[in-house]
């Protein structure tokens, strides 16, 4: 059989597996030794394919030359279309990497405006990267690679032309046709590969799955073992053209920078166990329960309100049936509401900041927040919890503090996590709704971003924007899809809360349950959302009955939340500080090693190594000490990569990646004195333990920065001629 591709590559005859013995013996002894060593180093694939059968009608056939290629005998089309496989692999591997460039990305320097130890090292470390000359590199001219994500193994022969050329340390293999890496069993010597990558202790990750998403989410997982700092400098090698390798690349660079820029930090981590302290033992805090009902209550309507700048337009909606609603203001939301005459009747809060209180107090009439309930995790600030008379408090799931707790305190166990609630507030007014079993949920003002072609970014109801000189964001970066069409501009913070309003409704669907979010802003699209202007639901809520806010309210307080009651002394002594220093000096140790190596790939594989070190721990309370510091230890991590590529010879790098390994040693020398202070590490009182109103200590690699002054929130004086609350509408 010819066809009309086999012609084109001039093929002089064709050897299937039954026409062809010497071909075929190859082809199955190639596949007896691979499975062999895949049985060795990745079972689960092994015994896959073991008794695998392929989808498609696969015919393997070579020329002279001697190298299979593959035929689709179904479609009658070649997988290669050349003569010599190897050869075309390797062709268009050097116009790749002849090509393409070495690209990094790393933070922007933000200033510190709490006086915190994290940034005394970042900012450092940024401002000796910015002053080296920026050369740029073509991957051909790199001896090491972090990482290689190669999307498409075809029939493997890239692999072999890759590694001949560069130390690849950290491989991930997308391949989305499970028939496709079947045949590269066949052709392709995978037992060399393999032997090679485990005794040169290299790192390899096979991903075999056809979803571009699950496929990233794969990825991630991955890089939270190996290293997050590794996804900051990644070789994205695309084998083939084809829709999924298109879909998949589209995915990765879209997500890729929100997965490595958003990493928690350790004095965060100090205040939120702080906070945590104050959260567990204060009066009239009610910690939701895990597996209360809500059916009761689970269609009454809600209304999430942000301060987005088209919350302006739905104001009349929402002051004409906010008696028909819950409504749940997020953060400065409840500053436009009260100056619109609606009321709120809880206020969500996500952050850990003392200035939430500031905005509480600018409110006019103190009535105005008498019976509001204060949604929030346990790292709510003291001093906004305290401008409450009742908390609906929830368990931060990623949080370290909560995940411990959670494991070893009994009471602690009885608690409904959270998840999804940052970066911004609207997540936890999101989030907050479908955790308490809320089903007909409605966005207002939850923009974020600012539509293409405008410059507002809050509504002109907020005093706190407008009149009282809060900052508002910037570095709108980024392009998105609109709700109602157009485009937006965003940043990597509203990116981030897209994605994760999303998936706070899918943690809803995936169990089945029905649950309906209308997106009635007019900014970003937010997938598994229902996107509605107000005015075509005004029929809809002209049927709807008053409904009794109290009742609903009281029910959620007293019989969905509970107090509990805790032993402080015993809490205390979980924080195991003993524990925690030994644990920094293991790493400091794992670091001090790091001296000793004088080249990319050694380094690289070692602060894998630690990386994966930090990510496991044997007991509870140690992946509590490696969960608070790992973040910030990749963070640094990044800078030290980033570093490592300054010029295309290492030896011109070393002297800058062996400084910021010493300035990763002094941070985690200060992270043992700030965790020492623990539970007394509140947020703004923390600066009482800084001493001549410098940032932590001077150390051998860094000198300690002067104190900033104390952030404000409210930076002008309004006289606000709202003295009390006004209901409008309804």
């Amino acid at each position: 059989m010819a066809t009309s591709e086999l012609d084109n590559i001039k093929a002089i005859n064709i050897l299937s597996i039954p026409e062809d013995e010497i071909l075929n013996n190859f082809l199955q002894e190639r596949f007896s030794l691979n499975l062999e060593s895949f049985s060795k180093y990745f079972p689960q694939i092994s015994l896959f394919y073991k008794s695998y059968q392929p989808r498609k009608k696969l015919s393997f056939f070579c020329l002279e030359n001697g190298v299979p290629n593959l035929l689709f005998a179904d479609s009658d089309t070649v997988f290669y279309k050349s003569e010599n496989p190897i050869e075309f692999c390797r062709d268009c591997l050097l116009q790749i990497m002849e090509n393409v460039p070495f690209n990094q990305s790393c933070f922007k320097s933000e200033e510190d405006i709490y006086g915190q130890i994290f940034d005394k090292y970042i900012n450092e470390g940024l401002n000796i990267l910015n002053k080296q000359d920026k050369i740029n590199k073509k991957i051909k001219d790199l001896d090491t690679l972090p990482l290689v994500v190669l999307s498409g193994v075809g029939l493997g022969y890239i692999l072999g032309e890759l590694y001949e050329r560069v130390n690849v340390a950290n491989l991930v293999i997308i391949e989305p046709d499970p028939d496709i890496f079947f045949a590269s069993l066949h052709t392709f010597d995978w037992k060399n590969l393999l032997d090679f990558i485990f005794s040169e202790h290299l790192s390899i990750d096979i991903i075999i799955n056809n979803d571009p998403q699950l496929c990233f989410d794969t990825f991630c997982s991955i890089m939270n073992d190996k290293g997050i700092f590794l996804s900051t400098s990644p070789f994205i090698l695309v084998h083939y053209s084809s829709e999924f390798n298109s879909q998949f690349v589209r995915v990765f660079k879209d997500k890729t920078p929100e997965f490595s820029s958003l990493l928690g930090f350790f004095d965060d981590y100090m205040f939120g166990i702080s906070h945590g302290f104050y959260s567990f033992f204060k009066s009239n805090n009610h910690f939701i329960k895990k597996n209360i009902s809500f059916e009761k209550y689970k269609d009454v309507p809600v209304f999430v309100i942000g301060s987005g700048p088209s919350l302006d337009k739905d104001i009349s909606f929402i002051q004409k049936y906010q008696d028909k609603a819950i409504i749940i203001a997020c953060g400065t939301a409840s500053d436009s509401l009260f100056h619109t005459g609606i009321k709120t009747d809880f206020f969500a809060n996500t952050e850990r900041l003392s200035e939430i209180a500031d905005l509480v107090d600018t409110i006019p009439d103190s009535n105005y927040w008498k019976d509001v309930i204060l949604l929030c995790s346990e790292v709510c600030h003291p001093f906004v919890q305290q401008r409450f008379q009742k908390s609906i408090v929830f368990g931060k799931e990623n949080e370290p503090f909560f995940s411990y707790l959670n494991k070893v305190v009994e009471e602690i166990k009885e608690i409904r996590g959270i998840s999804n609630i940052n970066p911004l507030v609207g997540n936890m007014g999101v989030s907050s709704a479908t955790t308490l079993g809320f089903r007909n949920i409605y966005l207002f003002g939850l923009d974020n971003g600012i539509k293409v072609g405008t410059t507002n970014k809050h509504s002109k109801f907020a005093t706190i924007y407008q009149n009282r000189g809060a900052v508002e964001d910037d570095g709108f970066d980024f392009e998105c899809d609109g709700n109602f069409g157009d485009k937006c501009q965003a940043n990597l913070l509203y990116l981030r809360s897209i994605t994760n309003i999303s998936n706070a409704i899918a943690s809803v669907i995936v169990k089945g349950e029905d649950i309906k979010v209308y997106n009635c802003s007019d900014g970003a699209l937010v997938p598994n959302t229902v996107s509605i202007r107000s005015e075509k639901l005004n029929d809809e809520f002209d049927r709807l009955q008053i409904i009794n806010k109290k009742e609903i309210c009281d029910y959620i307080y007293e019989n969905l939340g509970m107090e509990i009651h805790l032993n402080y002394e015993k809490i205390e002594n979980l924080l195991k500080k003993d524990e925690f220093s030994v644990t920094i000096d293991s790493v400091i140790n794992s670091l001090l090693s790091l001296h000793k190596f004088h080249n990319r790939l050694d380094v690289i594989k070692n602060l894998s190594k630690i990386s994966s070190e930090l990510y496991q721990g044997d007991t509870p309370e140690h992946c509590f000490h490696k969960n608070i510091v790992n973040p910030s230890v990749q963070s640094m991590f990044i800078l030290i990569i980033n570093a490592m590529y300054i010029s295309e010879e290492y030896g011109k790098c070393e002297n800058i990646v062996q400084h910021f390994v010493d300035m990763t040693i002094d941070f985690l020398k200060e992270c043992k004195y700030i965790y020492s202070y623990l539970p007394d590490y509140v947020m703004g009182d923390h600066r009482k333990y800084y001493k001549n109103n410098k940032v932590g200590k001077d150390m051998s690699s860094i000198l300690a920065p002067n104190i900033p002054p104390i952030n404000k929130l409210i930076r002008k004086t309004y006289d606000d001629p709202l003295s009390s609350f006004h209901k409008i509408g309804s």
